[in-house]
């Protein structure tokens, strides 16, 4: 799942976190949506301590997919 900034701004994060785990779906944040899920949440894919050089990943969903996989191992 892909949770960002909107979702953070509507309080939406018991709801993200029930949809994850009803799912079985890693969920990833844009830097927008740090704070979503709690740090500890089994579905959360933890975003690095500083965003990447070049765009974020709303503009280079590369880095979020591999960081996604990474996780998944």
């Amino acid at each position: 799942m892909w949770a960002g900034g909107g979702a953070t701004a509507a309080g939406a994060g018991d709801l993200v976190a029930r949809v994850a785990e009803r799912l079985g779906a890693p969920v990833l944040t844009s830097y927008g949506g740090r704070g979503l899920l709690s740090p500890d949440s089994p579905w959360l894919v933890p975003l690095p301590r500083t965003p990447p050089r070049r765009g974020g990943c709303g503009t280079t969903p590369t880095w979020c997919s591999s960081s996604a996989a990474t996780w998944m191992r």
